[in-house]
Order: C-alpha cells, then sequence, then structure tokens
C-alpha cells in the first residue's frame, strides 16, 4: 500500500485474511491502511510491514487483530494506531515477533499490545515508542528484549488473565533479554 486502503464503518477492515491463508502486508511510507473493525484483520497469518500509517477509529476491535495460529511477524517503522481498541491484539498460538521502532499507541484505555493466548511465544523488540496502555502477553515464556539506546527501568509484564507472571528482573540494559514465564490457572 503506497496509498490509502479505507475499511470505513462498522463491519470493515481495510484488509481482511481468511481461513489459513498466508499473506505478506506492506504499508509503504506514504501509505495509509484504515478500518472500521480493524485496519487488519487477519484469519490466517499475516506478516505485516509498516512504513505508514495503520490506524482505527472508536469501535474497533484492533488495528491490527491476529487471530491465526502460527508464527508471524509485525515489523513497525511507522505509526500503528488506535482509538479505542488494542493497537495490536494477537489471539491465536504460535511464535507473535512484533519488532517495533516506530510508534505504536494506543488513545484509550486499552492495551497497547495484547496477546491472549495462552501458547503463545511472544517476542517484542522495541527501539520505538509503545504508548498509552499496557503491554500484555499470552502465556508460556514471553521473551522481552530491550533493543533502544536507554536502559528500560520498572520492567513489568502482565498476564490478562489474571495469571502471575514472573521475571527475573525489573531492569533490562541495552541489547539485553529476559524471558518471562506464566503460570498457574486463570480466575
Amino acid at each position: 500500500v503506497d496509498g490509502a486502503i479505507m475499511g470505513l464503518g462498522s463491519n470493515t477492515s481495510g484488509i481482511l485474511l481468511v481461513n489459513s491463508n498466508t499473506a505478506q502486508i506492506k504499508v509503504g511510507a506514504t501509505g495509509t491502511l484504515r478500518g472500521g473493525d480493524a485496519a487488519i484483520y487477519a484469519g490466517g497469518l499475516a506478516n505485516v510491514v509498516n512504513d505508514g500509517l495503520i490506524a482505527t477509529g472508536a469501535g474497533a476491535i484492533a488495528s491490527i487483530y491476529e487471530t491465526g495460529s502460527g508464527n508471524y511477524s509485525i515489523t513497525n517503522r511507522g505509526q500503528i494506531t488506535s482509538i479505542s481498541a488494542e493497537a495490536i491484539e494477537m489471539t491465536g498460538a504460535g511464535t507473535h515477533t512484533i519488532n517495533n521502532s516506530g510508534t505504536i499507541l494506543n488513545a484509550g484505555s486499552t492495551f497497547a499490545i495484547n496477546s491472549s493466548d495462552a501458547t503463545a511465544i511472544d517476542i517484542i523488540n522495541n527501539s520505538g515508542v509503545i504508548s498509552g496502555g499496557s503491554v500484555t502477553l499470552g502465556g508460556g515464556a514471553d521473551v522481552v528484549t530491550n533493543t533502544g539506546n536507554q536502559i528500560l527501568l520498572n520492567v513489568t509484564v502482565t498476564d490478562d488473565q489474571g495469571v502471575a507472571v514472573s521475571c527475573p528482573k525489573d531492569s533490562l540494559d541495552l541489547g539485553e533479554a529476559m524471558t518471562c514465564t506464566a503460570s498457574g490457572l486463570a480466575p
């Protein structure tokens, strides 16, 4: 996408990927991808590279909503924005990797990034900005990496089902990674 794709109104998506299809979606630096329910609604696996703007308005599910099981990655060098829902929501099993050197913004009161599958492995490499709301990762082992240029302090990882998450430390030096684990039954 180097122009604009707009799916406006309820029950619309900028790009809808169904079944177990795999897609590569790239939004160029001058591109804009918007949707009513989701800018990208992926029932399959969508590997996304964003250099432009991916956004949704009020009442949306998420700007990027990935429900397929399997491995996929989201590379953001632009901006992913949601007004009222998650900027990125991932519900399928597998390994989900987010490489962010741009901005992931949730202007509402929910999560900037939400992964709700207990079997998912989530890897977030962040050297950009994740703002507005928290980052919630699914169960299993979650790798948090500081790829930025500042030491991260007061790092916390939470589980959206209320399961206790254990991380070996609460700060990360430049280039440092840690694996956090969640165990127990959701309430």
